[in-house]
């Protein structure tokens, strides 16, 4: 099974905020969710999944649930 985003790219506006929209692997899985930023600077993720716009530019969200990886393209106008 992979980890499903409900979406690959995202286009934000500065100082907006977005939960991202994930599903479990299995009903089964117990391991967390982390989630980093590629660029801090341009778009942050919370321990929650929420991303926080910051300033214009692009960055990846990396969702990570045990050895599934699954990533967002976020661009922040």
């Amino acid at each position: 099974k992979t980890l499903k985003l409900a979406k690959k790219k995202l286009n934000l506006k500065s100082k907006q905020d977005v939960q991202i929209a994930y599903k479990k692997i299995t009903k089964d899985t117990t391991a967390s969710f982390k989630f980093t930023s590629s660029k801090k600077a341009v778009a942050s993720v919370d321990a929650y999944g929420v991303i926080h716009a910051k300033k214009k530019g692009n960055a990846v969200i990396t969702v990570k649930c045990g050895k599934k990886t699954a990533k967002i393209k976020v661009k922040v106008k």
